[in-house]
This record gives C-alpha cells, sequence and structure tokens, in this order.
C-alpha cells in the first residue's frame, strides 16, 4: 500500500513537472518569437520580458524544489522499504522461534502422555497383584479358621474317651487359639495394609489423570504390605519359640 501511494506521488509529481517543463519551454519560445519578431519593439518590450524572465526564474527555482522534495520522497521511500524488509525478516524469525516452540511443546507432550499411560499400567498391575496376594492371605486365615473348627470337634469327641485326651486336646486347643489370635492380627494387618494401598492407588490415579501431570517415575511396593508381612513374621516366630 505505502508502495502504490508512492508510485501514484511520483507519477504526479512528475507529470506536474513535466507539464511545469513544458510550459516554461512554450513560454520561452513564445519569448524569443517576440523577440525576433519585435527586435524594434525592444525597447517598449524589455519591461516585458523581463517580467517573462523572472517568471522563467521562478518557475527554475519550483523546479528545482520539486526535484529537492523527490529526491526527499525518494529516500524516504528506500527508507521505508528498507524498514518493511526487516519487519518482515523479524515476523519470519519469529515464526521460525514459534515453529521450534511448538515442536517442543508437541514432543514433551506427547512424552508426558506416554509416561502417564505407562504409569497407569504398572498400576493396574500393582493393583492386580495386590488382590491377588490379598485373596491368597484370606484363604489361608478361612483354611486355618477350618482346621481350628475340625481340631475343636475331634477334641470334643475325644473327651468322651479319656480325660488325658480331653487335657492334651484341651492344651492343642490353646494354642490353636493363640495361632487363631495370631491369624487374626495378621488379617487386621493385611485389611489395613489393603486400606493404605487403596489410599495410594487412589492417590496415583488422581496424579495420572490426562492433564499432562507429572506420572510417579517408578512402580514402588506398598510399604503398608512390607509392615504386615514383618508384623505377620514376628507374630509367628514368636509363637514358634513359645511352642
Amino acid at each position: 500500500m505505502i508502495g502504490t501511494l508512492w508510485t501514484r506521488a511520483a507519477a504526479s509529481a512528475h507529470a506536474e513537472l513535466t507539464s511545469l517543463r513544458d510550459e516554461v519551454e512554450t513560454r520561452r519560445a513564445e519569448a524569443e518569437q517576440k523577440v525576433l519578431a519585435a527586435r524594434e519593439e525592444l525597447g517598449r518590450t524589455e519591461t516585458a520580458l523581463e517580467q517573462r524572465t523572472a517568471a522563467l526564474l521562478a518557475a527554475q527555482v519550483e523546479i528545482r524544489d520539486l526535484e529537492r522534495q523527490q529526491a526527499h520522497e525518494a529516500a524516504a521511500r528506500k527508507a521505508l522499504e528498507a524498514q518493511v524488509k526487516r519487519l518482515g525478516e523479524e515476523v519470519v524469525a519469529r515464526e521460525r522461534e514459534l515453529e521450534k516452540v511448538r515442536d517442543t511443546f508437541s514432543r514433551d507432550l506427547e512424552k508426558l502422555r506416554e509416561t502417564a499411560d505407562r504409569a497407569e499400567e504398572r498400576l493396574r498391575a500393582s493393583e492386580k497383584r495386590a488382590l491377588l496376594e490379598i485373596d491368597r492371605e484370606r484363604g489361608a486365615v478361612i483354611k486355618a479358621q477350618k482346621e481350628l473348627a475340625e481340631a475343636a470337634k475331634r477334641a470334643e469327641k475325644r473327651d468322651a474317651e479319656h480325660r488325658r485326651t480331653v487335657e492334651a486336646l484341651q492344651e492343642q486347643q490353646g494354642d490353636a487359639r493363640q495361632q487363631t489370635g495370631v491369624l487374626q492380627g495378621k488379617l487386621a494387618a493385611l485389611e489395613e495394609a489393603y486400606r493404605s494401598l487403596q489410599e495410594q492407588l487412589k492417590s496415583l490415579r488422581a496424579t495420572t489423570r490426562p492433564s499432562a501431570r507429572r506420572a510417579p517415575p517408578a512402580e514402588s511396593r506398598p510399604l503398608a504390605r512390607r509392615a504386615a508381612r514383618k508384623a505377620t513374621a514376628g507374630k509367628t516366630a514368636g509363637t514358634k519359640s513359645r511352642t
């Protein structure tokens, strides 16, 4: 748009300059013809000639002014063209930088999504293993309770046969009850570990939502499960030492 305005202004100035030059040349030719035609009237027309000469000088001054103005406008046009070129180069450079930033952001976002997916898979696997282990522990507790019930039944039957056998069975029953307490404590520890595991799973799920939050770096076993196993191992060792 600036180039178009500049072209129009230059064309208008050039046309006006040409018109002025043509007018000056026309006036000069007319003056020369009048001088040649009226040499004998030179004295009478000298004043008119001086006036026309003054007009010619004024026209030349105007022409020089127009030429200077045209030179200034040409310099301004070059400066504007240089500025437009510089701005265009800056726009291209900024677009390149923006494209690099977009590429980097896309790669980082894809990495975060992959990390979140892997964390979700590890979380599901950990949850599945935890549930399977809890089921096995519950099965062991149920089996121990069934064995205790069967031992109690056998003790009741033997009570009618022999007192000593009954006393021995009662002693065995006391040991079985102690084992039941140990198993019940183990079950309570497992249930507490299960509740802790559920809280950890909820926390991990909250941090692996598709909101580009950072996922946990690696899978780890629940600390509550280890604590429960250590407590169970300690109670079992204590029972064996007492027997």
